[in-house]
């Protein structure tokens, strides 16, 4: 696994999605942020909890060219069969460095999942998603899209495909 890839030395502005618990939709809790950026070989996922009462458990990631490129069982992601997994203790941030599997300008489709306990009672957990689309399953898992940016450019941020969510 990645170590804390925080002090990266990319210059992009990171794009930016709620992590949302319990459920998502209108009823979800905003816990944190998935942070994404990218340089010329990697783009980096960050996953940052910004409501002290919660803590990242575990992680589970996968980034592919298309949504059908995410591990799914009739349209629900399998989280177990994510690429990039991490059990974590109890942290508020943890980072993850994917190879970039596209050229800058191109879009690709993000599942970052995360168990996240209370702090007080860390026997209260909850399932996360970053913020985005429903699969087309019948749970409430989400994905986003990611426009990856030229590193001598900068941007990044997400697909124009995706801002209707």
């Amino acid at each position: 696994f990645a170590a804390d890839i925080a002090g990266s030395d990319s210059s992009l502005e990171p794009y930016r999605v709620d992590l949302i618990a319990g459920g998502g939709g209108d009823g979800g809790l905003d816990v944190g942020d998935v942070v994404v950026w990218n340089d010329a070989d990697h783009i980096y996922v960050k996953y940052l909890m910004l409501d002290a009462d919660w803590c990242l458990t575990k992680t589970a990631l996968d980034v592919a060219i298309t949504l059908e490129g995410i591990p799914q069982a009739n349209g629900n992601p399998r989280v177990g069969r994510f690429t990039w997994k991490a059990d974590l203790g109890y942290v508020t941030e943890y980072s993850e460095s994917v190879p970039l599997p596209v050229e800058p300008g191109t879009s690709v489709v993000i599942a970052a999942y995360a168990r996240v306990n209370q702090v007080a009672n860390q026997s209260v957990t909850e399932s996360t998603w970053g913020k985005g689309r429903d699969f087309p399953g019948k749970n409430w898992a989400m994905y986003f899209n990611y426009r990856v940016a030229s590193p001598e450019t900068g941007g990044g941020g997400e697909s124009p495909a995706s801002d209707d969510f």
